[in-house]
């Protein structure tokens, strides 16, 4: 028994019966023509007709991209240039107003570099050579930590100079040590730099030396050097 449903659906489609429905299957299958990777050429006719519109729209948006960049440089006038200005002077000013405290930063980064040359001339003369080896490993996370403690500029000048001082240790080595040791020197300082920044930044009332207390050398500790 054939519901009202099912006979309409099969006499819509033109269908009316299973055998029906494989005929005409089987007939669109033969009138079909095919092309390579048995793909129905009429599909493949419908791709390229596809690909080429979306090249033709590519080819428009980039036309209207153009267009619009090209207006936009007339009608660049005085009134922008001043504008532009302006935000120089204001760049210029405000590094100016920050001088005074980047030269504060640089003069505490000088101390702290003294430092660790006296400690590691120390250490050398009492342990022998190479016994000062690690020491910069504190001292970077230490000066970063100090620095990121007085304000968030003091903080940013504090990464800028260790960034500069690597590029300077680059070109100071480039040539009389291998390439592979001086850039691994260089990332374990950068690394050290921003675990103290970190450190100081985020406690900013606790104790640098006593934070960073893990990074002493044993002979350090032997020394009492902090």
């Amino acid at each position: 028994m054939n519901t009202f449903g099912q006979n309409q659906t099969e006499q819509s489609y033109g269908l009316g019966s299973e055998n029906q429905a494989q005929t005409f299957g089987q007939e669109n299958y033969n009138s079909t023509q095919w092309g390579p990777n048995n793909t129905p050429l009429a599909q493949n006719s419908n791709l390229f007709e596809q690909r080429s519109n979306n090249n033709i729209y590519d080819n428009i948006m980039t036309s209207n991209i153009q267009n619009e960049i090209d207006k936009q440089k007339k009608s660049y006038n005085l009134n922008q240039l001043g504008n532009k200005a302006n935000l120089i002077l204001d760049t210029i000013k405000y590094t100016g107003e920050n001088l005074g405290e980047l030269v504060a930063d640089a003069q505490i980064a000088y101390q702290h570099y003294n430092k660790m040359n006296n400690v590691g001339k120390q250490l050398v003369k009492k342990y022998g050579p190479n016994q000062a080896d690690g020491i910069d490993n504190y001292y970077h996370a230490l000066l970063q930590c100090k620095l990121a403690q007085i304000s968030p500029t003091s903080r940013d000048w504090g990464l800028r100079m260790g960034y500069g001082k690597e590029i300077y240790d680059y070109y100071k080595k480039k040539g009389n040590m291998p390439m592979q040791t001086i850039i691994s020197d260089s990332r374990k300082d950068l690394k050290n730099n921003l675990y103290g920044s970190n450190i100081g930044y985020n406690n900013p009332y606790k104790n640098c030396e006593d934070m960073l207390d893990e990074f002493r050398t044993e002979n350090m500790r032997k020394e009492n050097i902090r």
